[in-house]
């Protein structure tokens, strides 16, 4: 399934590289998504997501599109694991492909000016850098017979290191939002990664995301 995935965005890409000399109409575009990011199948809680980049839309047909581009991503989590409390912060390069669908609602000559889309993506991730913390916590009691914590251990190293998380990832997304004026787009969407990172997380990327994006 993976190597489907993989497949199909190089089949894209390749085919965005041929339509680019040809004349078919593009826009550009610069977007950012914002959202919470955590790791499935791990006791890792949400935390801080967000991407940013450029790249162009190429109209396939009157209502359907293909994006691609160039993007910076965080992502992250932050619970427990199997060395204890863990704080993960990774950025990626990410080169997105994504399939996108418009007015698939019957147009209202009022609202002229509005297109709704569906999109569904796929996207190659390249980890670039970031630093996962760990603190290791043992429970003491007093002399009044309570409990406390204190920490017994600090371990702090880089998130892609030998000890770290995968550096490659490859995943899918699906969106939906709104483009207005033909020039400003809102849209909400998540995505998942289709690779176990392992290391001290053992578990996939995955966002849930607001977008926006200018395109001209």
């Amino acid at each position: 399934m993976k190597r489907r995935f993989l497949l199909f965005t190089c089949i894209s890409m390749l085919c965005l590289l041929a339509n680019a000399q040809s004349k078919l109409d593009r826009k550009y575009r610069v977007s950012a998504k914002l959202g919470g990011a955590s790791y499935t199948q791990s006791d890792m809680n949400a935390t801080f997501g967000a991407t940013i980049g450029g790249g162009v839309e190429f109209d396939i047909t009157r209502n359907t599109a293909l994006l691609t581009g160039l993007n910076l991503a965080k992502r992250g989590g932050e619970g427990s694991s199997s060395i204890g409390l863990l704080e993960v912060s990774a950025y990626y390069l990410e080169i997105p492909v994504e399939y996108r669908f418009y007015n698939f609602f019957s147009r209202i000559d009022e609202w002229d000016s509005v297109d709704l889309f569906v999109a569904i993506s796929s996207h190659l991730s390249c980890g670039l850098f970031g630093r996962s913390n760990a603190n290791a916590y043992t429970k003491t009691s007093t002399s009044g017979g309570e409990y406390r914590e204190e920490q017994i251990e600090a371990i702090s190293q880089g998130t892609f290191s030998s000890s770290g998380i995968r550096r490659f990832d490859v995943g899918i997304g699906a969106k939906m939002g709104v483009v207005l004026s033909d020039h400003y787009e809102c849209s909400i969407g998540a995505d998942i990664g289709l690779i176990n990172v392992k290391g001290p997380v053992n578990g996939h990327n995955s966002q849930v995301f607001v977008g926006l994006a200018y395109l001209w």
